[in-house]
């Protein structure tokens, strides 16, 4: 699937996709692919590290989000040796916002004012 994505988009010039890559490697990620679109960043990767699937996509958008500036989507796709299980779809704003309103809402929860 992701090869089909890689003949309709082009990759920006810069070092965006290898940095993020990298920092994904690092994370534990494996199988790790990055495209950028026009309005869109693609990524597939494998999870062999974590151990709940919801913590391996808070992790890698987590990491992607912090490697881009522009508004883009960003479509992370999780593969399951090698074959796409899970896709998820977010605007790079809406993650960032929803990632700073976390702290917020555990505090809340707990009952603090």
């Amino acid at each position: 699937m992701l090869a089909m994505l890689q003949s309709m988009v082009h990759r920006i010039p810069g070092q965006t996709p290898e940095k993020i890559t990298s920092d994904l490697v690092r994370s534990g990620f494996e199988n790790i692919r990055c495209i950028v679109g026009d309005q869109k960043f693609c990524v597939s990767l494998e999870n062999h590290t974590y151990r709940w699937d919801v913590l391996a996509i808070s992790k890698a958008l987590d990491l992607i989000a912090s490697g881009l500036d522009e508004p883009l989507e960003i479509n992370l796709l999780l593969l399951e040796n090698e074959v796409p299980r899970k896709l998820v779809s977010v605007n790079l704003y809406d993650w960032k916002n929803f990632t700073l309103d976390i702290p917020t809402l555990l505090i809340l929860k707990a009952g603090f004012p």
